[in-house]
């Protein structure tokens, strides 16, 4: 399993595009929020006692979420192309019996 891990972070970060689009849609949800949502909300929330830190931590937990699904997009696609090269008959023939479609 560790062999596969490796060999999925490798293809990963091989590829400079899908690293830097995957990082950008966190990227532009942050901008988007720093640049104008944040005194926005924030003078919506001015009745909530610790709305500013509130407001912080739900933009940390939307940036993290937008990097997990991107990067889990491009391992599943990872994945797929597998499948369509047949490579997955590799990792059968292997220890790793467990990674099959069916």
């Amino acid at each position: 399993m560790w062999n596969l891990c490796y060999r999925n972070l490798l293809l990963y970060f091989r590829n400079k595009s899908e690293v830097f689009f995957s990082l950008l849609g966190a990227l532009i949800s942050f901008i988007l929020y720093v640049a104008f949502l944040q005194d926005t909300i924030a003078g919506d929330w001015k009745n909530f006692p610790g709305h500013t830190e509130f407001l912080d931590l739900w933009l940390i937990g939307g940036t993290l979420g937008i990097t997990a699904i991107t990067t889990t997009l491009s391992s599943l696609s990872q994945r797929v192309e597998d499948h369509e090269r047949n490579t997955d008959n590799d990792f059968l023939l292997g220890s790793c019996s467990w990674w099959t479609f069916n």
